[in-house]
């Protein structure tokens, strides 16, 4: 790296999500090789030295932690091509998760919510996804039309089938009854029984006139135990006027704390409207651990979180790897703490 590639501050994010996925170890070249250049890494230097023992003491805390949230797996069997999402099914994490503040993390294990899109399935064989099956589940549509083909339709509580009707331009959310933009690449639902839950609706709508077309989003608990949300399109978008809009509002957050809340497993999230990339764990069985990357250009300066749990004590990890107790004030489950939470600068709490 160097000062034209990426700040200082960027690459102090970079280290300390890294070690929150398990990395024990690396090695940086923080400076030119092929030319005499201190002058370019001062702000390195700088930085990797002032937070030495934050790194060290977030090493020694990660193996104690179990991960909460929504979990966008890896394979267990390791291959060298994850940098291309539409077939490993990152699209949930890079497009909607890692941006809504809600917790999120990687494994190859069947906890947390199960999210999967694309053709990620095609990695996984009959038996694997029978495992996934009895767990919580977000399931894209372009997945879910793969699972029908495979025969798994009876653990969705939909069939999946391409839309040939009229064009379907916004999808109706029940929490509010606020209108959003249509998902991506959409696909009819077709609900199999009466015990299938519809969260949304889609609809083609011409001026005042909509005509319901088809559910934007079903859930179901299947005979594993397993509770399906099924989506009709997927978080596969691109960042222009309208497509990513379809997940990324404040009506579909709505939404999503419903589901949480359904699941019961909405432990900690973000209220607020930033980018905000979450990772939670329970911690040595009675803490709370919580990680906020605030990845807009906004600096925050009073950090609030909801929280359902009842917490006595936060502390924060400083630079130099001690923990320093913050105040903060609550109404009902939301809590203001007193630190800022500024662009890049992970902000790691601990909670009793």
């Amino acid at each position: 790296q160097n000062r034209y590639s990426t700040s200082s501050i960027n690459l102090h994010a970079h280290f300390t999500n890294t070690i929150l996925e398990g990395a024990k170890g690396a090695k940086h070249w923080i400076t030119r090789l092929g030319a005499f250049e201190p002058e370019s890494g001062i702000h390195y230097r700088k930085t990797l030295g002032k937070y030495k023992g934050f790194y060290e003491a977030l090493s020694e805390i990660y193996p104690r932690l179990k991960w909460l949230g929504f979990n966008v797996p890896v394979t267990k069997k390791p291959n060298f091509s994850l940098n291309i999402p539409d077939k490993y099914g990152f699209h949930w994490a890079q497009d909607v998760f890692e941006r809504l503040g809600f917790p999120l993390f990687f494994s190859a294990e069947n906890e947390g919510i199960i999210c999967l899109n694309g053709n990620v399935d095609k990695s996984y064989s009959d038996a694997e996804i029978l495992e996934m099956l009895k767990n919580p589940m977000f399931i894209a549509s372009d997945t879910a039309i793969n699972l029908v083909d495979r025969g798994f339709k009876e653990y969705l509580g939909v069939d999946v089938r391409i839309w040939e009707g009229k064009t379907p331009t916004s999808e109706k959310e029940f929490v509010n009854g606020n209108f959003m933009s249509v998902q991506q690449r959409v696909k009819e639902l077709v609900p199999l029984n009466e015990k299938v839950k519809i969260h949304s609706m889609v609809y083609n709508t011409k001026g005042s006139i909509a005509e319901e077309l088809f559910p934007g989003v079903t859930y179901f608990e299947n005979k594993l135990g397993g509770k399906i949300f099924v989506f009709s399109g997927t978080p596969q978008a691109n960042f222009n006027l309208v497509e990513a809009f379809s997940f990324l509002n404040y009506s579909r957050k709505q939404q999503f704390i419903k589901m949480l809340s359904e699941l019961n497993m909405l432990t900690v999230f973000y209220p607020g409207d930033e980018d905000m990339y979450m990772k939670a764990a329970i911690m040595d069985e009675d803490k709370l651990f919580v990680a906020l990357t605030n990845i807009c250009l906004d600096n925050i300066y009073e950090t609030k979180l909801v929280i359902n749990k009842d917490v006595n004590k936060i502390s924060k990890l400083m630079p130099n790897g001690s923990l320093k107790e913050i105040e903060f004030t609550k109404i009902n489950n939301e809590y203001t703490l007193n630190t800022e939470c500024f662009t890049l600068d992970t902000l790691i709490l601990i909670m009793e």
